[in-house]
């Protein structure tokens, strides 16, 4: 093990020559003793494990020259270069970061090329465990087409920017999250495909999310695919946006996906699944997607604390129903209140849009509107309206349901 004091200097040397010689030893562990170590880009090499010893803060640094552009770097849906980072792993094997020290990004002193906090490239066997991450100036946690990854009993508290997503796995394989409290300015737990390589074969349990925007979000950017992706025993609380969003616009398959034992306080929505046909900053190297695919999905025992009045939705795309969808036990409680306009009106397709639920406006059913849906079961789905609403709990657009 190497140990790192702090000092009043940038320690950025210091702390990357330690990582060198560690795995040049072949690996071990850098400690960060108690204070605080001023840093810009940190690369993690394979065998190197960074402990953040109690009372030790990495802090960024505010100068953005002392960030290195990494492998990989893109631009993402909302038109932001992707790349920069305070940690960054790349090609690399049997790394990590562990507490219960804090990493610090001070995001609020960024803008233009906006420094994510930890991003991890085609690693395998990487482990995050027990550090408070802290005001991002982009996304907190990046994971790009790694495998094998581990992330438990890591708080995130980060709203010092806009944009600073609590985690996105992207293409990722053989992942598990656990025991995890994010709480941040933009959507807190994300799959993401921004390459053609899938996300699959994840487990997520025993988290808790809060968020300016969604809770837990499938997409938006979606090319490669999602697959076998199970998320259990979760809170999500707070949310400006939907509690959950399942999207596939650009292309992604999207299927044997399981959301279960979900408790939802004071969310915008519910659910909003969204199969459609944005396509939008694909990476050049890439031709246009054509229409995507979600499938096998099941939601169960659901509750929700719901804000706004619209009411869920599960929206498939004309040409390409979304198939096989099982909804069992689920429950939203709602403010209610729509008349017999909200109850008639007609819903939209944009089918090109962004996929946030609010664009659609008010539903015409309180609880669950479905359309462009091929074999659908639903099982003790129910809404409580807080005050009178004319709308229907219920009601299914060119939908087929699958009787047991």
């Amino acid at each position: 093990m190497i140990t790192i004091d702090p000092q009043s200097s940038s320690a950025t040397s210091r702390i990357q020559s330690a990582i060198e010689r560690a795995h040049q030893a072949g690996g071990g562990m850098v400690r960060l003793e108690p204070g605080e170590h001023l840093s810009g880009t940190l690369r993690l090499l394979s065998g190197v494990h960074l402990h953040l010893a109690p009372g030790a803060v990495l802090l960024g640094s505010e100068d953005p020259n002392d960030y290195t552009d990494a492998p990989g770097s893109f631009v993402d849906a909302v038109g932001s270069d992707r790349g920069r980072s305070l940690i960054l792993a790349h090609d690399a094997e049997d790394v990590g970061i562990s507490g219960p020290g804090t990493i610090n990004g001070r995001g609020g002193c960024f803008s233009g090329h906006r420094p994510m906090l930890l991003r991890f490239i085609h690693c395998r066997r990487v482990t995050v465990r027990d550090v408070r991450l802290r005001d991002s100036a982009a996304w907190v946690q990046h994971y790009l087409t790694c495998e094998d990854v581990h992330v438990t009993g890591v708080r995130v508290d980060s709203h010092a920017n806009g944009n600073n997503d609590g985690i996105n796995l992207d293409g990722c394989a053989r992942v598990r999250v656990s025991d995890c409290h994010f709480d941040c300015g933009d959507d807190a737990f994300t799959l993401k495909c921004t390459t053609e390589t899938p996300c699959r074969d994840v487990v997520v349990t025993n988290c808790l999310f809060s968020s300016e925007c969604n809770g837990i979000k499938f997409g938006t950017e979606s090319i490669g695919g999602f697959e076998n992706v199970h998320i259990s025993n979760c809170v999500v609380m707070d949310t400006a946006l939907c509690g959950i969003t399942v999207a596939s616009v650009d292309g992604a398959f999207l299927r044997d996906v399981t959301l279960s034992q979900i408790s939802m306080r004071n969310v915008g929505c519910a659910l909003f699944m969204r199969l459609g046909a944005r396509g939008y900053h694909l990476p050049p190297e890439h031709s246009p997607r054509p229409l995507g695919s979600l499938e096998r999905v099941t939601l169960r025992d659901i509750s929700a604390e719901v804000r706004g009045p619209e009411g869920s939705a599960v929206l498939g795309h004309p040409d390409r129903p979304i198939r096989d969808l099982l909804i069992e036990n689920f429950h939203a409680r709602h403010p209610g209140g729509a008349d017999a306009a909200d109850a008639a009106r007609e819903v939209p397709e944009l089918s090109g849009e962004y996929p946030q639920y609010d664009k659609w406006g008010m539903l015409p059913a309180h609880t669950l509107y479905c359309r462009h849906v091929d074999g659908l079961t639903l099982r003790n789905v129910r809404g409580e309206p807080r005050e009178p609403d004319a709308r229907p709990d219920i009601l299914l657009h060119n939908t087929s349901l699958k009787i047991d």
